[in-house]
């Protein structure tokens, strides 16, 4: 059967819409080879493949064993024949030069390689530097970072009023709460040597039915490790963060629900045809 007639299970909501507006943007054609790097739950992978269709080939490269696993899965579950999961670094990866025509990357993150606040590079772009590497001359690359996300920037301020100042976990938070600008992303593309490059922020509204609705999103992933191990170290419980949490979303709450921005930044740059 084609990629187009399967329903794949994501990771739904914000993700998918962002996914499908990554595939949309970049114009992936019928036939064309596509790498997503760091394919999560397949929010762009799978978008990708139907956009390119039954001659087309979309890989997707994953260091994140349970989503590596769950997207291939699903992969194998819906019989997508055009698109398949490597577990792959993004900054060693292993294939040829000019491999393919599209290469997509949804909220991964940048913030080992550039700065955000200050608009600057952080040493070598290893990932970038890769992209550009294994993209087709006049290929075209598109990328999606979180300009404003109010869960995460919520929690971590939350998070970081109890974590001890040499807490490993401190850094693990700002890197979860980092947010990336149409300014930085037009710095990192032209570094690259790309070109026709185009930036753009994009709103999305997620509405939550009730605070433990979104409490128990907020639970379900990295930061109920860090939660849990302030209750191992007797420094605060996690009924306590979250009846704190429940009182830090009251601005967000409206008649349909509890509000949440998550906004974000979309850039896309072409590689040159003489590079």
């Amino acid at each position: 059967m084609g990629a187009e007639s399967f329903e794949p299970r994501t990771w739904g909501s914000y993700w998918d819409y962002f996914g499908k507006r990554l595939v949309e943007l970049v114009r992936i054609r019928p036939g064309s080879s596509v790498l997503d790097v760091g394919s999560g739950g397949g929010a762009s992978l799978f978008p990708a493949a139907k956009k390119a269709g039954p001659r087309g080939t979309v890989v997707g490269i994953e260091t994140c064993e349970g989503c590596f696993k769950r997207t291939s899965a699903e992969i194998e579950r819906c019989g997508i024949s055009n698109a398949r999961m490597l577990y792959m670094d993004a900054t060693k990866m292993s294939f040829g030069d000019n491999s393919f025509e599209f290469v997509i990357s949804g909220f991964i993150g940048w913030d080992d390689y550039f700065d955000f606040e200050r608009c600057r590079p952080i040493g070598r772009d290893k990932i970038m530097s890769e992209i550009c590497r294994v993209l087709k001359n006049g290929g075209r690359v598109a990328i999606s970072g979180w300009a404003v996300h109010d869960e995460t920037m919520i929690l971590r301020d939350l998070l970081l009023r109890f974590l001890p100042l040499d807490s490993p976990h401190r850094r693990d938070i700002q890197g979860w709460s980092h947010t990336e600008t149409p300014e930085g992303w037009r710095v990192i593309l032209s570094n690259a040597g790309l070109v026709t490059i185009r930036t753009m922020v994009e709103h999305y509204d997620a509405i939550y039915s009730s605070e433990e609705d979104w409490w128990s999103e907020m639970v379900s992933g990295d930061w109920k490790k860090v939660m849990e191990e302030l209750e191992e170290k007797s420094i605060v419980t996690i009924d306590s963060l979250h009846e704190q949490a429940i009182k830090l979303l009251r601005p967000y709450k409206k008649a349909d629900g509890i509000h949440q921005a998550r906004d974000a930044v979309l850039a896309i740059g072409t590689k040159p045809q003489s590079a």
